[in-house]
């Protein structure tokens, strides 16, 4: 969730088992293998509401108020894309840098990028489905399965 950087798209939820919204916090955090200050969460019965930036946390409480949810957790991890190659982000820069990638990080960014469910339409998955090196990491990572 990136208001600067991101793309609007449709997005998945998944019921939790959990009553707590802390529960549900650890729960993501395990699974996303992230600190709890990285998981942005909003809970309407108790007023509980934590992540880096209010317009995300103010358009989830929306969507829970308009979707009758109690609450829902998200990764609220920040980009790191300027910090770690000294640009600003853009979608010719992050194809060069998929192209740079070797190795088991590529294989991690092809499945990361192409389990995605076909609603996530962001700009850098239009670019990626229309580029020959692109679709051919993919096959290859599917027939190496």
């Amino acid at each position: 969730l990136d208001p600067r950087h991101g793309a609007r798209c449709a997005t998945h939820a998944i019921r939790s088992r959990r009553d707590e919204i802390g529960a549900v916090i650890e729960d993501l955090a395990a699974r996303e293998r992230a600190p709890h200050h990285h998981i942005g969460a909003v809970c309407l019965r108790t007023d509980h509401a934590q992540g880096s930036q209010p317009e995300v946390i103010a358009e989830v409480s929306a969507w829970c108020a308009r979707t009758g949810h109690a609450g829902a957790v998200w990764t609220d991890l920040p980009s790191n894309f300027t910090e770690h190659l000294g640009e600003v982000f853009s979608l010719e820069r992050a194809q060069a840098y998929l192209r740079g990638l070797t190795g088991e990080s590529l294989d991690e960014a092809v499945r990361y990028i192409e389990n995605a469910p076909p609603e996530t339409d962001t700009g850098l998955r239009r670019a990626l489905r229309d580029d020959p090196w692109w679709q051919a990491e993919a096959r290859r990572l599917s027939e190496a399965r």
